[in-house]
């Protein structure tokens, strides 16, 4: 593979991928550098253009870590954390409400798209620069284990810092509800069962819900938020939900009054 072919490709990575790269596609963009408004994404103008940044704001924060309890992920860049945010197509308008909300914190113009071997679109994603108050997020919510950083639940995670406007993005990015409408399942299968204890016994004292860890597929476990909870659900989520992800609320007249 060339040079221009590697640098091409590179940049439709970071960017603003909306195609497959294959062969057609990278020798239609090979003059594209890595660079955005004239200046190189490593340029003297972008550093101190993250420099001049004011602080996140805090409803960023609490949207992010949201987020990051849900499929976000993180990783440590040079001195610095990112976030990375990805979702499948059907969730499209989230996830461009999402860099609406981020994108003063990214590089990239537009979220990007992922595709299928078969060419359909699979998922959009977009990914912000490594920013000290991303590093912030990262540290209460990853510790390193045998030399790798992995996401983990620390004692106060939720009670010192989980807002309702977190919980809301928590639940547009990872809840489900179940037959009954009332029923909300936290897909939290990539904690541990500790952890999963953890966050509900915190969920249940700050927000005065009645939610149990149950088993999923007898390796995993989730998060169950029973009928029971459904109005105080809605009370605590429903100003923060987008149209698109009304319903993921359970049913309750109260998240219905609150997002009209």
């Amino acid at each position: 593979m060339n040079v221009q072919r590697l640098e091409s490709e590179k940049f439709l990575s970071i960017i603003s991928p909306r195609a497959p790269t294959n062969t057609f596609f990278l020798s239609m963009t090979k003059f594209i550098k890595n660079t955005r408004d004239g200046y190189h994404l490593n340029s003297a103008f972008w550093q101190n253009y993250k420099k001049t940044l004011p602080k996140l704001p805090q409803d960023c924060f609490e949207t992010a870590l949201g987020m990051v309890l849900g499929d976000a992920t993180m990783s440590y860049r040079s001195r610095e954390a990112l976030i990375k945010f990805e979702q499948g197509k059907k969730q499209k308008d989230f996830l461009f409400h999402l860099f609406s909300l981020f994108s003063r914190y990214c590089l990239m113009t537009e979220p990007g798209t992922r595709y299928e071997k078969t060419q359909s679109v699979k998922s959009y994603w977009f990914k912000t620069f490594s920013f000290p108050d991303f590093t912030d997020l990262f540290l209460l919510t990853h510790e390193k284990i045998n030399g790798k950083w992995k996401k983990t639940i620390r004692l106060g995670l939720v009670r010192d810092h989980l807002t309702p406007k977190g919980l809301a993005y928590w639940v547009m990015c990872d809840g489900s509800l179940q037959k009954n409408k009332r029923t909300l399942i936290l897909d939290t299968q990539s904690f541990s069962f500790q952890e999963n204890n953890l966050l509900t016994r915190e969920l249940n004292l700050k927000c005065h819900l009645h939610s149990r860890v149950i088993s999923h597929k007898t390796q995993y476990y989730v998060i169950e938020i029973p009928g029971q909870d459904c109005d105080r659900v809605a009370s605590l989520i429903g100003n923060h939900l987008i149209p698109s992800m009304v319903y993921k609320c359970p049913e309750s007249k109260k998240c219905v009054n609150d997002i009209v």
